[in-house]
């Protein structure tokens, strides 16, 4: 294997989600197929794709994704996403390792989790 090329994140609908990783995290969206419930946008080191579940995979939206966004600024961060209107649901907390994390939930209330290495 060479290297984790896509992660899922499940999305009642589609193109208001698609929207919000363009738009208001700046990813850029290369793929939106509303009709097979499948979007994509590139991030700076993986494809984020945006399905639209069906069956069981309905629980899988609006839960803990366990993907976490790298930053270079925990804190920075987390007061740009409050200006842009996206929720915080953990606040930055320095860990005993050195880092600090924090967390952000998408407009399907996924979350997500930002980390600074330090």
């Amino acid at each position: 294997m060479k290297a984790i090329s896509h992660v899922t994140v499940f999305v009642r609908d589609l193109k208001k989600a698609a929207e919000f990783y363009e738009k208001k995290l700046g990813f850029r969206k290369t793929m939106m197929a509303e009709e097979f419930g499948w979007a994509e946008l590139k991030t700076p080191s993986v494809v984020l794709a945006l399905s639209r579940p069906s069956g069981g995979e309905r629980k899988l939206v609006g839960r803990f994704t366990g993907i976490v966004f790298e930053s270079r600024d925990v804190r920075k961060t987390c007061e740009e996403l409050k200006r842009k209107g996206i929720k915080i649901t953990e606040e930055p907390v320095k860990k005993a390792w050195g880092g600090m994390v924090a967390a952000f939930v998408d407009p399907d209330g996924n979350e997500f989790t930002l980390m600074e290495q330090r």
